[in-house]
Parts: structure tokens; C-alpha cells; sequence
């Protein structure tokens, strides 16, 4: 092409842009992003795996959008994700052996490192940040390891709510998780775990060493009975855990979709295990019952029927006492029903001092956390508390809505700790 004198400058400008067309078009270099490790579906001989979900902050809200789901039931992997530096994310571990999410709130760094959430402090015991503990910062290398939940004590699980709610005596009743584990695709009552469990938390909260070494157990289950999703998923739903229940305590029951008949005691004998290697184990008795309850205002009858059986067992004067295990799958929204109408029946608590010391844990290391229900699983407890005022059984009651209360229960202080609750506190 031939540019004249006159037409010079445009003539070069033509050129450049019909050159710059002419070059290969190069594609921009993608920014690194985060990538995860799993570390494969077998922990001994435990189906613990660990799922991996990660949902974008974006003003300390959930963006659905941005959601990852990475499946642990699989040989140890590396997967990428689209996490990118100095963003927000929520980071969801399911444990396969729990069958129970725990999430921890991060926000990533240049370098590819990341702060825990300031309300996430070590050592992120909080249930909102109980994920923390599970997975590893990311160094340089940009990778980041999701380790199985119960690698920490596979043996016992993790019973971390675990919590002796009250006592009479020698009698003793506990409130906690799911008591019941994975094992070869198939769900086991774990006693020798949760009577661990119990142990320490007893120790922990009254330390008199009075421990009984014989007992009656009674595990309260209430959970429902659905059957859809089997151990093989390594996240059994509830029917099989209650089928893992009924078989440890009638041993002829063989199917393992069995549930065990509703509001009744299945009677059983099992061993309570040795304390130590010369000590030999006992024999004990023990009865499952399933109560169920469902979030809705007619089931607080049912809520006054089981507390009036804790209670009654609480009051017992018999030799061997009773050890009384009530539990859900988390150890939250029904556990938590029953722990505060039991206050509020057998204790005469207020409403706020019902709730607040029967939503109060402990963690393992001795920080106080509260388990609150979520506001469906309310209604039935609102109307317990209602009915009970209006039929005059709680003259402390001042209202039923109860409010989130503002700071713990004083420590050391228990349900058991006082003679008589009357009005005095009222919440304060």
C-alpha cells in the first residue's frame, strides 16, 4: 500500500490497527485460585469422609450462586474451586461418621493465606465455627486440606454437647447428640463412646467422683423414623440411627430397617465396659424409648408426658439409679424442647432461666456455648410453657416467648444447685 506524502499520519495510524489485527489473539493468564485436598472415604475401618461445601459472603450473606460442592466418599483428591483472594467464604465440612455439618467463615488474603472470622477464635469450638478445626490454611501452594471429623477420636466420636442437664441423687440425666456411628455401611449404637462421654462430662461438672459403676440406661430417642437415605451414604437419616438404637437393646431384632415401637420401653441388657484392662465388665440393664416429637403446638402434649416420665425416674429411690440419655441427631432442636420443658416442670423455672440453662453446653474445653431451637421446633415448647402457666403448675412464669438471654448461666451453676428456684431471678 502506498501512503502519500500528505496522508503520512493516517497511513501509519491504518497500519498499526491492520497489524495489531494480524497478531494471534492471546489469551489472558486466569487468576489462581484456591484448590482443595480430601484425604479419601476410610479412616481405619470408619466411613468418615468428608464433604466439602463453599458458598461466596458477599456482605455476610450466602451468595447461592457461588455454591461448590466437593464429595469426600472417594479415593484422596485434589479439586479446584473458584475461591479467589480477599473474598469472604463459608466453608461447610459434613462428616460422614456424624452425619452433621460444621462450617467455618474465612476470609482469604493475598498470598494465598486466610484469617479465621474474628467471631471464630481459636480454638473455634462455637458451633457456627466448629469447621475450623477441620481444615488447614492454605500455605503458598495455595492448597487448603479438609480432614476427616472424627480422625480427632474415632473411637468415641465427638460428643461435644454431651451435657449432664440435672440430677437427684444418684440419678442422672444427660442431653446430647446422635449416640450412634458408621461402621462397614452399616450403623452402631456406640456405648463404649458415649458412656466415655458421660463420664467426663460428669466429671467435669460435679467432679465428686461418684460416678455410679451400676446403672439403668435410658436412652430417650427423639428422633423420626425415616428410612431414606441408608448408612451406605456415610449420612444415614434418622430411622437408621433409631434402628441401630432397637437392635443394641432387643439383640433378637435382626432387620435393619426395624423401628421400635413408639412411647414404649424395648427393654435390653448389655456390658458396661471395663474401667480398666484387670477390671472385668458388667452386666447392666437399660431401655430404649422412642418418643417422637414433631414442631408443632398439638406435640407439647407429648412434651408433658415425657418430662413427667423424666421426672418421675429423676425422684426414684431405687438402688441402682438410673443414667438417662436424651438426644436428636444434633442435640439441638428437640434435645433442646425437652431440656427447657423439663425446667420449667421439674425445676419450676421461669421461662428465660428454663431456656437459658436448657440451651447452655460446655465444650471440651470448658467454654460455655448455647444450643438454641430453631423457630419452628419452638412451637411446641411455647405451648407447653403456655398450658402450664394457665393450669397454674409454674406460678414464676411471667410470658412464654422466650427471649435470647444475655450472657450465660454463672458458672458452676446448675440446675441441681438450688433447693428451690421460686421467682427471684425471673431471667436476671
Amino acid at each position: 500500500m502506498i501512503c502519500v506524502q500528505k496522508f503520512r499520519g493516517l497511513c501509519l495510524v491504518f497500519l498499526f490497527f491492520s497489524a495489531l489485527m494480524l497478531i494471534p489473539n492471546v489469551p489472558q493468564v486466569a487468576a489462581e485460585h484456591f484448590r482443595l485436598t480430601l484425604p479419601g472415604n476410610k479412616i481405619d475401618n470408619f466411613n468418615d469422609y468428608t464433604d466439602v461445601t463453599i458458598w461466596k459472603l458477599e456482605n455476610g450473606k450466602i451468595d447461592n450462586s457461588t455454591k461448590e460442592y466437593f464429595g469426600g466418599n472417594q479415593p484422596a483428591s485434589d479439586n479446584a474451586t473458584n475461591m479467589v483472594v480477599d473474598a469472604s467464604y463459608l466453608i461447610q465440612l459434613t462428616s460422614g461418621t456424624m452425619g452433621q455439618n460444621f462450617n467455618c467463615t474465612v476470609n482469604t488474603k493475598s498470598g494465598f493465606t486466610w484469617d479465621i472470622d474474628s467471631s471464630c477464635s481459636a480454638p473455634y469450638n462455637a458451633p457456627a465455627c466448629l469447621g475450623c478445626q477441620y481444615i488447614q490454611a492454605p500455605s503458598n501452594d495455595n492448597y487448603f486440606h479438609a480432614l476427616p471429623i472424627t480422625h480427632v477420636n474415632p473411637a468415641e466420636q465427638n460428643y461435644w454437647q454431651a451435657y449432664l442437664l440435672d440430677k437427684k441423687g444418684k440419678n442422672l440425666l444427660f442431653r446430647g447428640p446422635n449416640p450412634t456411628l458408621v461402621k462397614d455401611n452399616k450403623e452402631y449404637f456406640d456405648f463404649p463412646g458415649l458412656l466415655a462421654a458421660l463420664k467426663n462430662r460428669y466429671k467435669t461438672q460435679v467432679g465428686d467422683g461418684k460416678f455410679p459403676d451400676n446403672f439403668v440406661f435410658v436412652d430417650i430417642s427423639l428422633i423420626n423414623d425415616d428410612l431414606t437415605q441408608p448408612p451406605s451414604t456415610g449420612n444415614p437419616t434418622n430411622g437408621y440411627v433409631l434402628n441401630a438404637e432397637y437392635r443394641f437393646f432387643d439383640t433378637q431384632v435382626t432387620n435393619a430397617t426395624a423401628i421400635p415401637p413408639k412411647n414404649q420401653y424395648v427393654n435390653g441388657t448389655f456390658e458396661i465396659p471395663a474401667v480398666n484392662a484387670t477390671a472385668k465388665a458388667k452386666t447392666a440393664s437399660g431401655a430404649l424409648l422412642w418418643w417422637e416429637i414433631q414442631p408443632v403446638e398439638t406435640d407439647s402434649a407429648t412434651l408433658l408426658s415425657l418430662v413427667t416420665k423424666i421426672g418421675n425416674m429423676l425422684d426414684s429411690s431405687n438402688s441402682v439409679p438410673y443414667l438417662i440419655y436424651i438426644h436428636c441427631i444434633s442435640g439441638c432442636d428437640r434435645t433442646g424442647d425437652v431440656s427447657i420443658a423439663h425446667l420449667l416442670n421439674y425445676r419450676k423455672m421461669n421461662p428465660v432461666d428454663a431456656y437459658n440453662y436448657g440451651t447452655t453446653v460446655f465444650d471440651p474445653q470448658g467454654n460455655q456455648h448455647r444450643l438454641t431451637p430453631h423457630d419452628s421446633w419452638t412451637a411446641p415448647l411455647t405451648q407447653f410453657c403456655v398450658n402450664s402457666t394457665k393450669s397454674g403448675d409454674n406460678v414464676c412464669q411471667k410470658g412464654c416467648d422466650f427471649p435470647l438471654p444475655a450472657q450465660f448461666p454463672p458458672e458452676k451453676s446448675y440446675p441441681w444447685a438450688k433447693a428451690s428456684w421460686g421467682c427471684d431471678l425471673n431471667g436476671k
